[in-house]
């Protein structure tokens, strides 16, 4: 099936490896734009439209610590006390069976948060940074825990969406975490109108100054005017 459509320049587009002519954040929308059309969500309007949700919650944050990692983040013995901060907040907004959640599907922050919302009844779309195998390696797996049998739990009852097959490949020197904070912030732009957007993040405060991270996602949050929620795990 093929869809075209014109750009802001004016010139006329169709499949999305032209999208790129049309600058890097107007590619990156119109492609989440013709893809969510694809997969058969509702859109107004490419990158400020509406898909029927009431709100929408981007959730980031901080896997669960390494052992012995050194500063901790998310200590593992506080994930039952950030999953309580988590589900009040989300108690607190009202989200529920006509929102949609937002996350990437890492242990820790993401796979709680995802679980909590689905509890809510909330569409919830995982968007993983990289292909399966490798995510799972990197981001999911942890010796002694049960974070993989979640993950795999959560897929069954989620939308997953792998950033490769969406977006490309990143560019030279482009994080993939990085650009997954801005696809998933932008995708909850693309779905409800920004006073209906937030974001709830799992973060220790601390600035790394590195793209892809809890601090990463808070500042693009931020500069896109995005409220945000914030669940210290070292102050719980």
């Amino acid at each position: 099936m093929a869809f075209t459509g014109v750009c802001p320049q004016g010139r006329r587009i169709n499949r999305w490896q032209h999208i790129a002519s049309c600058g890097n954040v107007t590619a990156l929308r119109y492609r989440i734009y013709w893809l969510s059309v694809a997969r058969g969500v509702r859109l107004v309007s490419a990158g400020r439209g509406s898909a029927g949700f009431g709100q929408a919650v981007v959730i980031s944050g901080h896997m669960t610590d390494s052992p012995g990692r050194t500063p901790p983040r998310f200590p593992q013995e506080a994930a039952s006390a950030v999953r309580q901060a988590m589900d009040q907040i989300l108690a607190e907004r009202e989200v529920g069976r006509r929102d949609l959640a937002i996350t990437s599907g890492a242990r820790g922050a993401d796979i709680i948060g995802a679980e909590l919302c689905l509890a809510r009844g909330v569409t919830v779309w995982l968007l993983l940074p990289l292909p399966e195998p490798a995510f799972l390696d990197r981001s999911v797996r942890q010796p002694g825990s049960d974070w993989e049998a979640r993950f795999r739990a959560l897929k069954g009852r989620c939308t997953v969406r792998y950033q490769q097959d969406e977006l490309g490949p990143p560019g030279p020197g482009e994080s993939p975490f990085a650009r997954n904070n801005q696809w998933c912030l932008d995708l909850g732009r693309a779905a409800v109108p920004d006073e209906r957007l937030f974001g709830l993040v799992v973060w220790d405060e601390r600035s790394t100054g590195r793209g892809g991270g809890a601090s990463d996602f808070a500042a693009q949050a931020a500069g896109r005017g995005i409220p945000v929620e914030i669940v210290n795990p070292l102050a719980l």
